[in-house]
């Protein structure tokens, strides 16, 4: 039953972290002030499991353009580090939010931690945390 677990934990971590990255290439295409964004942000972020069985990474170029790839970068800026597998599938499940992940010791960071946060910022604006989504939609029924 732990293999079934532990495959179904990876599968589905790939799956939300190649959705989650290849959406936000696609946003910076369409987004005219998300292209705005991340045309003067510069980093390489590295984003693996403890054991190397996910590894990920993402390049901005400083230009505008994003650039992902399936594999460990080279001298990354900045890294996310995640202690398992399951660790890595409930950060993305609870939308990517860095401080949560940290506060529940999840990952690790190596690097350069502001791109973290750039990167967080850049996450949130295509995936708002679902308490953003309550209360606009509350404030939208008070009117």
């Amino acid at each position: 039953m732990e293999k079934i677990k532990s495959w179904y934990y990876k599968f589905l971590g790939k799956l939300l972290l190649d959705y989650s990255h290849k959406k936000l290439i696609k946003l910076n295409n369409n987004d005219p002030l998300f292209h705005k964004f991340v045309t003067n942000f510069k980093g390489k972020i590295n984003i693996r499991t403890e054991g190397n069985e996910i590894n990920r990474f993402l390049i901005f170029d400083g230009k505008g353009n994003i650039k992902y790839a399936n594999k460990k970068a080279n001298e990354p800026d900045a890294s996310l580090i995640f202690n398992s597998i399951k660790d890595l599938y409930k950060f993305f499940r609870n939308y990517g939010d860095v401080y949560e992940g940290m506060l529940e010791n999840r990952f690790k960071i190596r690097g350069n931690s502001n791109i973290l946060f750039k990167y967080q910022f850049l996450t949130n604006y295509f995936n708002p945390k679902k308490d953003k989504i309550k209360l606009s939609y509350q404030s939208f029924n008070n009117i």
